[in-house]
């Protein structure tokens, strides 16, 4: 075997003078990262390296900017703030793709999700989490089913409720009320007559009448609730429609004020030596004997 180089010159490997290195190719409109870089002014300390509360305590140098007041980024603010505009706008499609598939796919589901979400939090996460992932998980799905079984048997209770709820004649009271109104509303008067009628049944249950505001949903209803608060239900159409807490006994005390509301403001007056109207205490002879102040009798033309 024989070798090659046994005639080369090997001053320029020993301490000759190094081959010139070859100069790098750069791109035409290269420019360095160095350059490309932007610097911009902290936005936590302003600029100042500090981190400084609004009380003016100083708390040391900025975390952010380590206490440079620079800070340093590949992109300007200006495309910074239009990338993320971007973002945000891929991210919102994104949301709307997956609930219109989803609503597709499962309509009943996400019907019920709407009409949901304001009362309960859980149904509002379930939406939230089929926007950003596109479907629920089997257990979440058990729990909208079962939630959309609840509600139909809410439902199916409440129209038979209402469709066997008593008869009741309650033309008596919403003539008195109509009548206070009516007085309420004269010159001179305080306005529109808001106070409860406090009746007393013959099974000496207290229950308090108050007429639907005027202009609104519950306009035309009679309101029954205890003195306590309780609510019982309300009138409306000739029919009692009794809450689910409201007990046999307090539904039978409903309809016996509603049609002798006459007798039952008496006898609550007589009970409580007070107005069945008004409330105030009963001083007169003739007033107790009646069980309702003049005043009052006269407003509810009684």
């Amino acid at each position: 075997m024989t070798n090659e180089f046994h005639d080369d010159d090997l001053s320029d490997l020993l301490g000759g003078a190094p081959a010139p290195r070859p100069r790098p190719i750069v791109p035409e409109g290269f420019t360095p990262i160095l350059e490309r870089l932007h610097t911009e002014s902290c936005r936590k300390c302003a600029g100042s390296g500090r981190f400084v509360t609004h009380s003016g305590r100083d708390h040391g140098a900025c975390f952010t900017c380590n206490g440079t007041g620079k800070l340093t980024f590949k992109t300007s603010r200006g495309d910074r703030v239009k990338a993320k505009a971007q973002r945000e706008a891929r991210q919102d499609s994104k949301r709307v793709e997956n609930a219109t598939a989803f609503e597709a796919e499962h309509p009943a589901e996400w019907e019920w999700l709407k009409r949901t979400a304001g009362r309960w939090d859980v149904a509002l996460s379930f939406m939230q989490g089929i926007t950003k992932f596109g479907s629920l998980t089997d257990k979440q799905m058990a729990v909208v089913r079962n939630g959309m079984l609840r509600d139909a048997a809410r439902a199916e209770r409440n129209t038979a409720r209402v469709e066997n709820a008593p008869a009741v004649d309650a033309s008596k009271i919403e003539a008195a009320f109509a009548h206070a109104i009516e007085r309420a509303q004269r010159k001179g008067q305080k306005g529109v007559f808001k106070k409860p009628l406090k009746l007393r049944a013959t099974n000496a249950v207290d229950v308090l009448f108050t007429p639907g505001s005027a202009g609104s949903q519950w306009e035309g209803m009679l309101f029954a609730k205890t003195p306590e608060g309780k609510k019982l239900g309300h009138i409306k159409g000739g029919k009692f429609t009794a809450r689910f807490e409201c007990s046999p006994v307090e539904q039978v005390a409903v309809l016996d004020c509603a049609e002798n509301p006459e007798i039952a403001a008496v006898a609550f007056g007589k009970a409580w030596s007070t107005c069945a109207i008004c409330g105030l205490l009963l001083t007169n002879d003739e007033s107790i004997a009646r069980g309702i102040g003049p005043t009052c009798a006269e407003k509810f033309g009684w």
